[in-house]
């Protein structure tokens, strides 16, 4: 994770509200804590918080090229593609990171640069000379992307409770918005920004902030096609993709590992990333204390997860780790999960994935899990 923020006014200077900007950035430092970067000019403030993964060295940010400058949550999969092809054409790079190959890639295509990403992303990049902002964000939107404008301001951000601390918008809760807590919670309409006045981003969408005005645009969609694949032919066609997208997300410069529960999607990743690590490969798994004593036995839950998870660990020979939380930190963690995420979600399962994530921060940056789902097929229903 990182975080972005941004403030824009169309026709009054910022000087002023730095301070309150360099607040707003601050309390996303939970994202990210190996750097923290600002971009200041009389009508716009950029700001970004790093969680380093690639290029530890030089890959701060803002990142700035000719009269662009970018700030960027993400990681692009098919980085090493388009910078090859950004080189045929004439352009020269100076870290190794994908944050660069984003901006140069902007800097020649524009909005066209999407249609070539593959990745998971939120990013802004402002033209200097021109005063437009653009903003993009991936295509099933896994990485988040708030804004709100009122009047001559426009501010942006990866989390709610900074566009709230710009104090541009009061955090009022619509009808609307408590329906969609109560009853899809912890799911939102697509583009909900909760509170009244903000607003989210949608996936696969773009948006362009020049003089006031807001444009936004779909860049992508889902196809509908028939397979004519046999059996066989699909089969090995989604274990290609599948595991090109697993091997695609193992890109770091920090040792990375897997949650294991037993069921399919941590299994299948787990096995890939195995197979193609060159040194042992550790796992996690969570549990609650005492579940031995009291389980039950049910249609959809037929056993506890250890018997499954033993035999992938011994199957692929991974370092695996299990992790029993109590009743009591399931408790403890409850107001801080609320916080992390800014509004309601499934209160005991967020607190125990807070505490859990801590655990395994305390030797692990990167971890993949089941929860890349969205990101495999996507990259499937890019090729099927």
């Amino acid at each position: 994770m990182c975080a972005i923020c941004g403030w824009l006014n169309s026709k009054e200077k910022l000087n002023e509200k730095q301070e309150t900007f360099k607040e707003m950035l601050e309390l996303m430092s939970c994202r990210g804590k190996d750097n923290t970067g600002y971009h200041f000019e009389e009508n716009i403030m950029l700001g970004h918080k790093r969680l380093a993964i690639v290029d530890l060295e030089t890959g701060n940010q803002p990142m700035y090229s000719k009269e662009y400058v970018i700030i960027y949550n993400g990681e692009l999969y098919n980085t090493q593609e388009i910078k090859e092809e950004l080189i045929k054409k004439g352009y020269t790079f100076e870290t190794t990171s994908d944050t660069e190959v984003i901006l140069k890639g902007y800097i020649e295509y524009k909005e066209k640069i999407l249609d070539k990403m593959e990745g998971i992303f939120a990013f802004a990049v402002y033209n200097k000379e021109t005063k437009e902002l653009f903003l993009a964000r991936d295509r099933f939107g896994i990485k988040p992307l708030y804004y709100c404008q009122k009047e001559n301001n426009f501010v942006f951000a990866s989390m709610l409770r900074a566009i709230l601390k710009s104090e541009i918008v009061k955090p009022r809760l619509s009808k609307k918005a408590l329906g969609e807590i109560l009853a899809l919670g912890p799911s939102k309409k697509l583009g909900s920004g909760i509170f009244t006045g903000i607003n989210e981003l949608r996936a696969a969408h773009y948006m362009k902030v020049k003089n006031g005005e807001i444009t936004i645009k779909r860049y992508w969609n889902v196809e509908t096609k028939e397979c004519t694949d046999t059996f066989e032919e699909a089969k090995e066609k989604v274990k290609t993709l599948l595991t090109d997208s697993v091997k695609r997300q193992m890109v770091s410069d920090v040792d990375i590992a897997t949650l294991l529960s037993g069921g399919l999607d941590s299994s299948l990743i787990t096995a890939i990333v195995s197979k193609n690590k060159k040194d042992k490969l550790t796992t996690y798994s969570i549990d609650y204390e005492e579940n031995d004593k009291y389980f039950k036995k049910t249609d959809f839950t037929v056993s506890l997860d250890e018997h499954y998870i033993d035999i992938m660990s011994k199957t692929f020979n991974t370092e695996h780790r299990y992790k029993v939380i109590t009743q009591d930190d399931v408790i403890k963690y409850l107001e801080e999960s609320l916080y992390a995420r800014d509004y309601p979600g499934m209160t005991d399962i967020e607190s125990s994935l807070l505490w859990f994530s801590k655990e395994i921060a305390k030797e692990y940056k990167v971890i993949l899990s089941r929860r890349m789902r969205r990101r495999i097929l996507w990259r499937i229903s890019m090729v099927l």
